[in-house]
């Protein structure tokens, strides 16, 4: 399985690997080596380098690193468009984030029970909501009996440039 290979990192991609697991559940190796020719030019900006295990650790290790630094830079802007506070206000924000984690934590139930229970079972579903605005468009990907390798192509594209 892919997350073997990035235990202990961070877990919001830990959270972005589970993703991509469910996203590559149908694909069979030749589908795989033409999703890894699509997303060639796409992982040329990516640093990640794999020098072992197969195409489909190539493209969670490559694809995670992309969407992983845009979900950061998408957090990072929100909290500077946000704005600082003072201790009052950021012990009223603590408390809104429970709360904002919380109910994109319900919403991810509801919408796609698999990845729920899988984030569950890994302590990470109160984590969901920091990834949440980029992953949420593509839940639909997981679940469907077949994807096309231009749907999951499309998934990953919209994923990193969103």
């Amino acid at each position: 399985m892919v997350k073997e290979t990035f235990k202990g990192n961070n877990p919001i991609r830990a959270i972005i690997i589970r993703y991509l697991e469910h996203l590559f559940t149908n694909l069979n190796d030749d589908e795989m080596n033409n999703l890894k020719t699509l997303l060639r030019g796409v992982f040329l900006t990516s640093g990640a380098l794999v020098t072992t295990g197969g195409v489909r650790v190539y493209i969670a290790t490559a694809a995670s690193e992309l969407i992983y630094n845009t979900v950061l830079r998408n957090a990072i802007a929100h909290k500077l468009i946000r704005g600082g506070g003072n201790i009052a206000m950021a012990f009223v924000g603590g408390y809104g984030i429970i709360e904002m984690a919380s109910q994109a934590k319900e919403r991810l139930r509801y919408s796609n029970p698999t990845l729920y229970y899988d984030l569950v079972l890994m302590n990470l579903e109160m984590g969901y909501f920091i990834v949440e605005p980029n992953i949420s468009k593509w839940l639909y990907m997981i679940g469907s009996e077949k994807k096309s390798v231009d749907e999951v192509y499309r998934a990953i594209n919209g994923l990193i440039y969103n």
